[in-house]
C-alpha cells in the first residue's frame, strides 16, 4: 500500500494486489475506507462538487443536503457534510487525481 495523497480529512493509498483488480484505490475519509476505482473517484469529485445545489427530497424539501450520498451497483453510503468537510474532501480527490 502506497501514499498518494493526505491532509487533515483523510488520505488516499494505491493498492497492490487488491482483492478487486478494478479496484487500485482506497480514500479513507474521516472514519470511512473504501476501494474505489478512478471512475469511482471521479464519480464522487462530481458528487461533492455539486453538493450546494438544492435537494428535493421530502426530507431536504428543497434545501441543500446535509450528506452527500453516493450510489453504485455494489455500494451506497452516506457522508455528513459541511462547508468545512466539503473543503477537505474536494482538496482530498483533487490531490488524489492530481498526483
Amino acid at each position: 500500500m502506497k501514499l498518494i495523497y493526505q491532509n487533515n480529512y483523510g488520505a488516499t493509498f494505491e493498492i497492490k494486489n487488491a482483492p478487486n483488480p478494478q479496484c487500485k484505490l482506497q480514500l479513507i475519509a474521516d472514519s470511512i475506507g473504501l476501494f474505489m476505482t478512478e471512475a469511482d473517484l471521479e464519480n464522487l469529485l462530481q458528487l461533492v462538487e455539486q453538493s450546494d445545489q438544492p435537494c428535493h427530497c421530502p426530507e431536504c424539501g428543497g434545501e441543500q443536503c446535509k450528506k452527500l450520498w453516493c450510489l453504485s451497483p455494489f455500494y451506497e453510503f452516506g457522508l455528513t457534510i459541511d462547508k468545512e468537510n466539503k473543503s477537505e474532501l474536494l482538496d482530498l480527490i483533487k490531490g488524489t487525481k492530481f498526483l
